[in-house]
């Protein structure tokens, strides 16, 4: 990303400083890297928009077995102890190649 082509003027000043950063960051395409260099070029920047975590109740990792038997990695926040929460499934792809738990 080397500009702000994309309708810059309909960006919060939050989200036009991010794109800002990654353009003056010079870092390559991630479809530029093979997959392994990708993940780690992602989970360098994967702070870039410095978000403070929030303090929970609750957050255990645990994995989902898939039919092929391979154990995918899943993680469980929750805000309090109680029981009965609703659930929110969120599945990242990333491209099926970058990021995971601990970027998203």
């Amino acid at each position: 990303m080397t500009d702000l082509h994309i309708h810059h003027t309909r960006l919060t000043p939050q989200m036009r400083s991010v794109l800002q950063r990654m353009a003056r960051a010079g870092r390559p395409h991630l479809h530029t890297l093979t997959p392994a260099q990708a993940r780690a070029a992602y989970a360098a920047g994967a702070d870039v928009l410095e978000v403070p975590r929030v303090e929970l109740a609750r957050v255990e990792d645990f994995s989902i077995r898939a039919r092929d038997g391979h154990a995918m990695p899943a993680r469980l926040y929750a805000p309090s102890l109680a029981a009965g929460l609703p659930v929110l499934l969120y599945l990242h792809g990333g491209g099926y190649a970058a990021g995971g738990l601990d970027t998203h």
